[in-house]
């Protein structure tokens, strides 16, 4: 959320391509949710990405890579933002 307080529908939300309602579109959505799941770890592909280009899935160069990291962001008060 960029928002500081959260946006309700954020840049990044699923927008209708077609003229569906919200509703509508969520039904659709929930469809995705019946998909099979598989675990990453079990491709073989992962693994050899992880230990020829990134040096093992804990080591600092996967870490710099892979993850972020959260801070908070200050709110700024003064003048030229009070409404």
């Amino acid at each position: 959320m960029a928002c500081p307080s959260g946006c309700l529908n954020g840049g990044e939300q699923v927008r209708s391509q077609s003229n569906l309602t919200a509703k509508k579109l969520t039904v659709e959505l929930e469809k995705y949710s019946s998909l099979p799941c598989k675990n990453p770890s079990d491709n073989e592909a992962v693994k050899e990405l992880y230990e020829e280009w990134l040096v093992g899935s804990n080591s600092e160069k996967a870490a710099n890579i892979l993850h972020t990291n959260y801070h908070a962001v200050e709110k700024f008060t003064n003048a030229s933002n009070l409404k």
